[in-house]
């Protein structure tokens, strides 16, 4: 079904050339859900508030003369499918030229079939009222000659920036606590212990480091066991370089001064046991790796090779069991915590 509607309206539309006539033109289709008549009867109505003084099939009576041209509208209705059950239409309204003033799809398939006449004509009447007068007029683009011409003042670069350096480490105060092992190899003990240490920063790259150790283990004899045991104080003075962003070493010399002890739990109760104490002063060179973890918080790692130049020894009688003397390997573990 082809429906093509041209009207004349009148006072309700605003503009000089309001259409006031309507041209109707239907291509038929067996299975149209709508009469051409009927429509046309129901726009009649819908329409007379409008200043509406023809609706007029095309082809059928004398064509309009009463309105001229420029108010006179073409509506161009086709069902989008010509079977039983189709209410979907596509609607333009046009001037008699062929120019498209406006354009809608209306489906009324939802509305009971009684009703479909009076809706379709309802939105057929509030579209033409929507229409504008004329079409358009097509925008001329200015000639690119005529463009104004905007000229730039040239852009100074910007100065390069030089990239940041990385953060790298450098000697700084920090505390430090670690698990300690301490041998004497000729002294045939080895204790475990802990170690509290303090790092204060000198002189760059220069750095004081005080630490407090206590290590105790047990030395074995025939007779019985010697619980052997250690406490020193101790002061270094090392050097402190950055290898990377998170890695900071260190290196220098350290001397400790303290007190060790012995003593003896024998095998046999009838042997008597003995215990006893005596200064202890220790040299020796000290290595450590602070590993960066995060934040201020680092892992630290340390050795130190040294000698005792003032050692103690525990005897059985006149023979020497355990000693803290002679030449020292000591390494420890634990964490750092950097200002």
């Amino acid at each position: 079904m082809s429906i093509a509607l041209a009207i004349t309206l009148g006072a309700p539309f605003a503009s000089a050339q309001a259409p006031r006539a309507l041209l109707l033109d239907v291509e038929p289709c067996a299975d149209a859900p709508i009469e051409t008549d009927a429509l046309i009867a129901r726009l009649e109505v819908e329409l007379h508030d409008d200043g509406i003084e023809e609706v007029r099939l095309a082809g059928r009576g004398a064509p309009i003369s009463r309105a001229p041209t420029e108010e006179v509208r073409v509506v161009q209705l086709a069902l989008e499918r010509c079977e039983i059950g189709a209410a979907a239409f596509a609607v333009s309204v046009e001037d008699l030229a062929g120019n498209v003033l406006v354009a809608q799809r209306i489906d009324v398939s939802g509305t009971a079939e009684s009703a479909r006449l009076r809706a379709l004509a309802l939105a057929l009447a509030e579209l033409l009222r929507s229409a504008p007068s004329a079409a358009p007029e097509p925008i001329e683009e200015a000639p690119q000659d005529d463009a104004p011409i905007v000229q730039h003042a040239p852009i100074e670069p910007a100065p390069p920036v030089a990239p940041a350096e990385p953060e790298t480490r450098a000697a700084s105060t920090a505390v430090a606590a670690a698990f300690v092992v301490r041998a004497f190899p000729s002294g045939g003990i080895a204790p475990l212990g802990g170690r509290l240490s303090v790092d204060v920063a000198a002189l760059a790259p220069l750095v004081v480091r005080i630490d407090a150790e206590v290590v105790a283990g047990v030395a074995l004899d025939p007779l019985g066991e010697i619980d052997v045991g250690l406490a020193t104080a101790g002061i270094a003075l090392a050097w402190a370089g950055a290898l990377g962003r998170d890695v900071l070493l260190t290196l220098g010399g350290r001397v400790a001064a303290g007190v060790a002890w012995a003593e003896g739990r024998p095998y046999d109760p009838a042997t008597p046991a003995g215990d006893g104490a005596g200064p202890v002063v220790a040299l020796g060179g000290v290595c450590e790796l602070d590993v960066r973890v995060v934040g201020p918080l680092s892992l630290r790692f340390g050795v130190e090779v040294g000698a005792a130049v003032l050692g103690f020894e525990a005897r059985v009688g006149a023979i020497p069991v355990a000693a803290v003397s002679g030449g020292s390997l000591a390494g420890w573990a634990g964490l750092a915590i950097t200002e």
